[in-house]
């Protein structure tokens, strides 16, 4: 996995902060594949929040069976963003924020540190680590609690 933290001017051009690049070979577990494996993206502070989340299927994922779903969230609610999204689909497609039963679409606020976390299903009882071919590009926003200062106040 790759994680790359945008620039000011991307992230007012784009709207997103942080790019994570994933691919199969970060899945590594060898446990059925319905349990999935959860890949930790980066940390999370009490107070931080993540929003404005869009997955970009760069390469379909692919297993000896079908059934390859995304869920994406927070430490303690690992789907919250995204619920079930479908990685087999066409490179190109995009998967966004709020898609799937109990993903949302408005931001997930943290209220104790945790991690920012990407979690792979299989549909089948496969094992994780048999896909071979899979990536996707993970763009969002995330907003640190420890960069908001307090505005100054203007009664001007």
């Amino acid at each position: 996995m790759n994680k790359y933290s945008l620039t000011n001017q991307e992230a007012t051009k784009q709207g997103y902060t942080h790019m994570f690049a994933i691919s199969e070979a970060d899945y590594v577990a060898t446990s059925g594949g319905t349990s999935g494996e959860t890949l930790n993206l980066c940390s999370l502070a009490a107070g931080d929040y993540v929003d404005n989340v869009c997955v970009e299927v760069v390469e379909s994922f692919n297993h000896s069976n079908t059934g390859t779903a995304l869920d994406l969230g927070a430490t303690g609610s690992l789907d919250v963003l995204i619920d079930g999204g479908n990685l087999e689909l066409a490179a190109g497609s995009i998967i966004l924020q709020g898609s799937g039963s109990n993903g949302t679409g408005g931001p997930v606020g943290v209220n104790s540190a945790g991690n920012f976390t990407a979690k792979v299903i299989l549909t089948t009882t496969t094992d994780v680590s048999s896909m071979d071919a899979g990536k996707a590009n993970i763009w969002c926003r995330i907003n640190r609690a420890a960069d908001r200062k307090d505005p100054a106040v203007d009664n001007g």
